[in-house]
This record gives structure tokens, C-alpha cells and sequence, in this order.
């Protein structure tokens, strides 16, 4: 397995200083990066990240922007050299109830395998707490067969299931896992650094079988410090 970070986890450093945040993302000892927006070009992007010897490992996108844009996040994937188109976010509604989002997401999964990509999704709480004919919304996603699972151990467990049991469930279909740990503030759900929450992280690791451990916190007053800490206490769970 190999360990990389979504850069939304330090988003606000990238603005600041693009190619100086990757270089220190690197130097922590992150083989690879999951990207989200665009703060260069694909072509500009790759060139940094080969310098640094850093993997493109996949791309983050909303549901939205992949229903009015797929093509385009598609190319971007291929020219940044990422192997994996992943729905960051979506969430049901009127137009789109999650019977149709799932459909769409399984037309979505064979565009990006025209384009010798694979396609996954990404989970937050709010999939497993919503129910379709009384299962998780996450699992009618999950039964698009071209659609693979970008599981988030955090959310699971906001989501009340127990987040090895869930990862086991679906770990053959599991390339990449999102490492990430939460705490309850009041009625909200705050990320934390790694083993500073209520995840059992080293049951959820023991059930996976991933190709890529991705550390991502939503939050944190030092982004940077925290993905060097996140870091050091990964490779202490493995």
C-alpha cells in the first residue's frame, strides 16, 4: 500500500504557495496526491508532481460538476496522469433521488472506462444515514458494478456503522481509502488529527486491502502540521 493525501486537506497553503506546499508534502514522506479544483493546469500540475516524484493517485469532483462536465474532469485525469475519477460528494434530492443518482453514477463508471479510467465514490455520513427500501443509500450506490468505493473511515463511523465491518464488506472493491478521524463537537462531527478521535482506525486498516491509503482532515488550524502528524502516526498503525 501506498500513502497519499488529498490536498483539500491543506487547500489554503496550496493557494498561498502551490508548488512549495507540494515540496513539503513530499518531503514528509507522502508518495502521492489526490487532487480536487483547479489550481493549475492539469499539464502544469503533473510537471510539479514529477518533479517530486509525487503520483497523481486520482482526482476529487462533486456530483454536480461531474453531471455538467464529465468530459472534462475525464481529460483532466488523463493529462494530470490520475487513474481514478472519484464523486466527492453528492446528495439526494427531488430531481435526483438516490435510485438516480446511482444510475447516473454507473453511466459516469463506463465513461471513464471508454477512457481507460476507473470511476468511485466517495462517502460521507449522510449515505448511510439516509435508507433506500430500509439499507443505506451507500449501498444502491455501491451496486453499480462499474462503480468502485473510495470508502472514508471517518464517516462511516458518523454514520453508525461500524467502519471495519464496512470496509470488509466492500474492501475488494476498495482502491483507495480515505484515512481520516472525527471527534464529536455538540450535535456536529469535527475532524481531528489521526488517533486524537473516536474511529477505531487500526481495525478499519487491518480489514482493507487497498492500493492507496489517502489521509484527508477537513479541518485543522495547521494543515500542514497536521499532515506531517497524520503521517507519522498512519505508518505507526500499519
Amino acid at each position: 500500500m501506498k500513502i497519499g493525501i488529498q490536498l483539500y486537506s491543506v487547500r489554503d497553503a496550496l493557494a498561498q504557495d502551490f508548488e512549495g506546499t507540494l515540496e513539503r508534502l513530499a518531503a514528509f514522506g507522502y508518495e502521492g496526491v489526490e487532487s480536487f479544483g483547479q489550481f493549475r493546469s492539469a499539464g502544469e500540475t503533473r510537471q510539479v508532481l514529477d518533479g517530486l516524484g509525487l503520483e497523481a493517485l486520482g482526482r476529487h469532483a462533486a456530483f454536480e460538476a461531474l453531471v455538467q462536465g464529465l468530459e472534462g474532469e475525464l481529460e483532466f485525469c488523463l493529462e494530470l496522469g490520475a487513474p481514478y475519477l472519484v464523486c466527492a460528494w453528492s446528495k439526494a434530492g427531488a430531481a435526483w433521488p438516490w435510485p438516480r443518482v446511482a444510475e447516473e453514477l454507473g453511466r459516469m463508471a463506463e465513461r471513464a472506462e471508454a477512457h481507460g479510467l476507473k470511476f468511485a465514490y466517495h462517502n460521507h455520513a449522510h449515505e448511510l444515514l439516509e435508507r433506500v427500501e430500509g439499507a443505506p443509500a451507500l449501498d444502491l450506490l455501491l451496486a453499480q458494478p462499474r462503480v468502485h468505493a473510495e470508502l472514508d473511515v471517518a464517516w462511516l463511523h458518523a454514520g453508525g456503522v461500524d467502519p471495519a465491518q464496512y470496509v470488509r464488506r466492500y474492501a475488494a472493491r476498495t482502491p483507495l481509502l480515505h484515512v481520516k478521524d472525527v471527534a464529536r463537537k455538540g450535535e456536529r462531527w469535527e475532524t481531528v488529527e489521526l488517533g486524537h478521535g473516536e474511529v477505531n482506525l487500526s481495525a478499519a486498516l487491518a480489514a482493507a486491502q487497498p492500493r492507496w491509503l489517502v489521509v484527508e482532515q477537513d479541518h485543522s488550524p495547521d494543515p500542514l502540521g497536521s499532515a506531517r502528524r497524520n503521517l507519522e502516526a498512519l505508518r505507526e498503525l500499519l
